[in-house]
């Protein structure tokens, strides 16, 4: 059987179809566009459109949500070009932008990134805010104590935030700004200052009280007056001797004042009568105190407790304790 014999005309219409489709074809991979980071090829997508789609959403997909951005940088160079017709052939096309999208942003997840994009935004939110804190001085409690006069109140505030992150993840929260709605009311705190070493804040210091002064002493001794007496007592609330009104007022500044007359005797520096100085331990034969000045002394006696009298004669010696700092 002979083939059908084409007639010219139909040759020339077969062959004006297939230089229109090698035309299309051509045109079409002619307009494929790579994205590329550094110079080299990331993805490769249909068209310009796309290119640009995909490079604006990827860096809007690590902004944090709701918030307005301020600005955005990138630590490599990425952008996208026209490829040509020879570097197109044998490249997977990534027909839409979704998947380019998914694509780019997956690949920069990896271990390794491709790029850091540093995103600096800002949102406003409605929080509960709780006012700074008035804290207050208070001489008759030692350092590092303190007692609430008002536990305050929280306010309601619309608060902005300045928001750092790092392809999507947030590397510093920072509040900016705060619009007042319902106003809070400050907690009441007192502190004590007895007793605070040197260069410490009495508002922030949380540690043990030292003694620093001789009015640390002083205070400290007449924050005890009126308590009982009880011989070998070595409690405030329950009973105390002399000896230990000297230990225990001491030791709440970081001073260990030994346990008995004797060795109280030879304890810290000596001074002179006529040398005596506040915050000295006064020794007698069978009593020590404690000097307040002008010719007082902080004690414990049998009949009144502890309380302020005069120094009496009869002085063995005195001895000045050395500071803590």
């Amino acid at each position: 059987m002979k083939a059908k014999k084409l007639s010219k005309g139909t040759i020339i219409g077969l062959g004006i179809l297939i230089l229109i489709w090698a035309r299309i074809v051509v045109a079409n991979l002619m307009m494929t566009y790579a994205i590329t980071v550094d110079g080299e090829t990331v993805v490769v997508v249909k068209n310009k459109t796309v290119a640009k789609t995909v490079l604006k959403e990827v860096l809007l997909g690590y902004v944090p949500d709701d918030s307005d951005i301020k600005s955005i940088s990138v630590d490599k160079n990425i952008d996208f070009r026209q490829m040509g017709l020879t570097e197109t052939f044998g490249k997977d096309i990534v027909k839409t932008d979704k998947d380019a999208i998914a694509y780019l942003a997956d690949k920069n997840g990896e271990a390794e990134e491709l790029f850091n994009a540093t995103v600096t935004s800002e949102v406003t939110r409605k929080e509960e805010y709780t006012p700074d804190i008035d804290y207050r001085e208070d001489d008759s409690m030692l350092a590092g104590q303190s007692r609430v006069e008002d536990e305050g109140e929280n306010g309601v505030a619309n608060i902005t935030y300045s928001i750092t992150s790092v392809n999507g993840e947030v590397t510093n929260e920072e509040a900016i700004d705060k619009e007042v709605i319902t106003e809070g009311r400050s907690a009441i705190i007192y502190k004590g200052t007895v007793g605070v070493p040197n260069g410490e804040d009495w508002r922030t210091y949380e540690g043990d009280a030292v003694y620093t002064s001789d009015e640390d002493i002083i205070a400290r001794a007449k924050a005890h007056l009126g308590c009982p007496y009880k011989y070998g007592g070595r409690s405030f609330a329950n009973g105390i001797d002399c000896v230990f009104y000297v230990v225990n007022v001491y030791k709440e500044l970081g001073v260990n004042v030994p346990h008995k007359h004797s060795q109280i005797r030879k304890f810290g520096k000596g001074v002179s009568k006529s040398n005596m100085k506040p915050g000295d331990i006064i020794c007698y034969g069978h009593h020590v105190a404690i000097y307040v000045g002008n010719g007082k002394m902080a004690e414990a006696t049998r009949k009144y407790g502890t309380r302020i009298g005069k120094v009496r004669g009869g002085i063995i010696t005195v001895r000045r304790p050395t500071r803590a700092n």
